[in-house]
């Protein structure tokens, strides 16, 4: 939404780092791993305007929440993954739709075990 404060709009932003251990191999396709750090660079909720755009600084989301992570690698087979977890996948519609393009991940994905989001790679062909 657009104001004559801001008339290019708002953008939401989020600029984090932070780091994985207690890394678990739990199958051929995947590994169990704790979120250790979870470090914020830009404060969430606050509100600024640049180049007449409003940031609006928000959380992590996919990482906020969560505790225990898997790590899915290329190869896994769809079925292997929370139903939940496979809406964020990319490629879902294609498997899904049985159109039969797709039946295993080309990528890699991270699942937040705790709010079942996620993250995906593009593919690594």
């Amino acid at each position: 939404m657009a104001s004559p404060e801001y008339p290019r709009g708002t953008s939401y932003i989020c600029k984090f780092s932070g780091q994985f251990g207690g890394i678990t191999r739990i199958s051929d396709c995947a590994y169990s791993m704790q979120l250790e750090e979870l470090a914020y660079e830009t404060e969430t909720d606050k509100t600024w305007i640049e180049d007449g755009i409003r940031y609006i600084g928000a959380e992590a989301l996919g990482i906020a929440g969560g505790e225990e992570f898997i790590l899915y690698l290329p190869d896994t087979p769809p079925e292997e993954l929370d139903e939940e977890f496979l809406y964020w996948w990319p490629d879902y519609y294609l498997w899904n739709r049985s159109v039969g393009s797709v039946k295993k991940l080309y990528s890699y994905g991270i699942q937040n075990v705790n709010t079942s989001q996620g993250f995906f790679t593009s593919w690594l062909l």
